[in-house]
């Protein structure tokens, strides 16, 4: 059985890396809408930031892909991960 090289495992852990990645930040998204209704608006607004920090990250994850020549999508990959963390 052939040993991926270390750019075939990134090409398969970032789009694992991103999908993660959006879980998370929709996750964030619902926690501050909560926060909102609460009338926590400064802690709204930072995880809100959080979020957004994020898709920051996902961008930098899927140009980085792009230059490795991996999959353009998370679903492309072959493995795929979900988890919750409700409280």
């Amino acid at each position: 059985m052939k040993q991926l090289t270390d750019i075939e495992k990134l090409q398969r852990l970032i789009p694992h890396w991103i999908e993660h990645n959006q879980s998370h930040a929709a996750e964030f998204l619902r926690w501050a809408a909560l926060a909102r209704a609460a009338g926590e608006e400064q802690a709204t607004a930072l995880i809100e930031n959080a979020a957004a920090l994020l898709q920051k990250a996902e961008d930098e994850l899927s140009a980085a892909l792009e230059k490795i020549g991996g999959a353009t999508s998370p679903h492309d990959s072959e493995s795929h991960h979900h988890h919750s963390h409700d409280a």
